[in-house]
């Protein structure tokens, strides 16, 4: 039977009885507003309130009902409320045994009773603090604010009660899912680097098989198998980054590099698997952007390579280029160590119908075309693009049309170095 308990503090026995007797005469009559004021009108919540029960406990110093506070909590049984005289002489008076109460139970709504002005409101406030769980009741009092007040607080310390109950579930349950978080990044890391070791044997191994082998037959599966292992490098890259950008510790790193080396870097990657499609690899930058940055190169390459390598995927004949420019309209916007730099990666492939374009970022779609079968991915590369950029402070989009092939702009933020940012301010 849930019990909504109540302490009575008062050096006067009359005033207990009397209390006792408002809210015995009335105890259906309560029982039912309370009900209603905690569960609301359904009948499924009122059967649930019937077993609610009422139960008062008296005190007469201010001692005795210090330590009826102290035993109820230990009990695991705490009182909802207490009433409270101000003057019980010769012990404890009112502030005291509140001040008191307040070591053993900082939940307990208090009603201050008093006949006289041994202390203004404003004392009480001073010696008991600013507080929401204080209500003031002059004596003699009348019976219907008597029992509207105990109603009212009994029914604001149930409501506080479950939402701490409901807090404490929060905190574990976010416990608890950081503990389980923090297990998948130590084991997709340690898996991480037990995968990468071996690949990286077999990929050489295969490398030094293809510069080696003049058998075409042999050559063919060769490669097949280095193209595959490949992706499946890849793939585990681009996992082990999608979960590192996931950590509440996580920061991008800072690192001096230069636009050259960069689109240098792509065109190492990319120049071959064009050669071997006979796809045409263009890869330029406007002459007036800065060649000095600091950034996170290891993650804006990241970029790069995911939307070269779809270009290439997706394209059978034409070119694929890769072109740099000033983002002109952002820069206006932005501190003068800070440049916006637009990158247009665009193919001449299959492109990609309305479905696709709009799934594009989704995680994990693939955009299954039974046309192009061979050609699905693992559904990671853009989500974790758009991931990426969007922690950047950039933006990304993509056009396409089926048939007609697809271009990706990509806007980001990169910070200058010094010389750089002297010619910027210079210009």
């Amino acid at each position: 039977m849930e019990e909504t308990r109540v302490v009575i503090i008062d050096d006067v026995e009359e005033i207990h009885n009397n209390i006792r007797t408002i809210f015995q005469s009335r105890k259906n009559d309560l029982l039912d507003a309370l009900k209603q004021d905690l569960f609301g009108p359904s009948t499924h919540n009122q059967n649930i309130k019937k077993e609610l029960n009422l139960i008062f406990d008296s005190a007469f110093q201010g001692q005795d009902g210090y330590e009826l506070v102290k035993k109820s909590v230990a009990m695991g049984r705490p009182y909802s409320v207490a009433i409270v005289d101000m003057r019980m002489p010769p012990g404890w008076d009112g502030l005291q045994t509140i001040r008191k109460i307040r070591e053993v139970d900082q939940d307990i709504e208090i009603v201050i009773c008093s006949a006289y002005s041994d202390y203004s409101w404003h004392d009480i406030a001073h010696e008991l603090g600013v507080n929401d769980k204080y209500l003031f009741l002059s004596k003699p009092f009348e019976v219907t604010e008597m029992k509207q007040m105990v109603i009212n607080l009994a029914e604001k310390w149930w409501l506080n009660t479950r939402n701490k109950i409901y807090v404490e579930e929060l905190r574990k349950a976010r416990e608890n899912a950081e503990a389980s978080d923090r297990a998948k990044q130590e084991f997709l890391s340690i898996i991480g680097h037990e995968l990468r070791t071996p690949l990286n044997v077999i990929l050489m191994t295969l490398e030094d098989l293809l510069d080696n082998q003049n058998d075409q037959e042999a050559l063919k599966i060769i490669r097949n198998s280095h193209d595959s292992t490949r992706h499946l490098a890849r793939l585990i890259e681009d996992i082990l980054v999608y979960t590192e950008m996931d950590k509440n510790d996580f920061r991008f790193a800072a690192k001096p590099f230069t636009l050259k080396a960069l689109l240098e870097t792509c065109r190492k990657q990319f120049q071959p698997p064009c050669d071997e499609k006979g796809l045409n690899l263009s890869i330029k930058a406007d002459q007036d952007i800065p060649q000095n940055f600091i950034g996170d190169i290891d993650r804006i390459q990241n970029v790069l390579f995911q939307l070269l390598s779809n270009a290439v995927q997706f394209t059978d004949k034409g070119q694929v280029s890769l072109e740099v420019q000033i983002d002109a309209n952002f820069h206006k916007h932005t501190v003068l160590d800070v440049l916006a730099l637009r990158f247009h990666i665009t193919d001449t492939g299959i492109g990609m119908n309305e479905e696709q374009l709009k799934h594009c970022f989704d995680l994990f779609y693939q955009g299954d075309d039974p046309r192009h079968h061979s050609r699905t991915g693992s559904g990671l590369g853009l989500s974790l693009c758009r991931k990426i950029v969007l922690a950047l402070g950039g933006a990304i989009r993509i056009e396409s049309q089926q048939g007609q092939g697809t271009r990706a702009h990509v806007t980001l933020p990169i910070k200058l170095d010094g010389s750089a940012k002297m010619r910027i301010a210079a210009s």
